[in-house]
């Protein structure tokens, strides 16, 4: 049941995004998660670089992605700490991207606070 927000700093010279990257993200943190097909849900938003600072007029030649994670349920632990890092290698890939700039927050566990189609599931 993950819900997925990703937001990506784009530099213009990247051109359109692919018709079909959400997907392809979708696809791949279901096959890091182990997720059965249609359980995985991403919501994907470009952010134009003039959208985007560090302190300091720092920054990279990399331009950073944010995810934000729900999950029904989690435990923080060596087997979340191994999915999170395959996770950002799997979302830089798609990304083109190195993983040290996918940057992933887990939000507070979904159970009871979130209702699919105005239901709460357990």
């Amino acid at each position: 049941m993950p819900v997925v927000r990703i937001e990506y700093v784009r530099d213009a010279s990247e051109g359109p995004p692919r018709e079909t990257l959400a997907q392809e993200l979708a696809d791949g943190i279901g096959r890091v998660l182990g997720s059965a097909d249609g359980t995985v849900w991403v919501r994907l938003r470009g952010l134009d670089r003039a959208g985007y600072a560090e302190n300091g007029g720092g920054g990279t030649a990399f331009s950073p992605v944010f995810v934000e994670i729900l999950l029904r349920d989690f435990e923080r632990g060596p087997g979340l700490d191994a999915r999170t890092l395959d996770l950002a290698r799997e979302l830089g890939r798609v990304l083109d991207r190195p993983a040290e700039y996918v940057h992933i927050l887990y939000e507070n566990p979904a159970r009871g606070r979130m209702a699919f189609g105005g239901v709460f599931g357990d």
